[in-house]
């Protein structure tokens, strides 16, 4: 936004105010992802709460998006799990997100 605004001088002149939103934390980054899961699928969400916060926590500073990388996360998820349920067609929950496709999560790149 900062390179928006100096490309035209007159730009900030129009625009005088500044808001700054304070990043998510891990934990509130897990919370959004669980609450994205949980709407139409299960999990086990104290593990998913931890998988998630621990992951978000490792990554670079730069690459952390919030609310975006929740989203992008959760959809990921999602393609793994109809991905596990291809393998495991026997499978008696189709809703249920097993924990070993959670885990796996630590090793994307999101």
């Amino acid at each position: 936004m900062q390179q928006f605004l100096d490309a035209n001088p007159g730009l900030r002149s129009r625009v005088p105010y500044t808001i700054e939103f304070q990043s998510y934390s891990p934990e509130e980054v897990a919370e959004i992802v669980d609450r994205l899961v949980t709407r139409h699928l299960n999990v086990n969400s104290v593990l998913l709460k931890k998988v998630v916060a621990t992951h978000y926590a490792q990554l670079p500073a730069k690459e952390k998006a919030n609310g975006r990388w929740a989203r992008t996360f959760y959809e990921k998820l999602v393609q793994h799990h109809k991905l596990w349920l291809v393998n495991h067609a026997d499978t008696d929950d189709i809703q249920q997100i097993q924990d070993e496709v959670v885990m796996e999560s630590l090793s994307w790149q999101i």
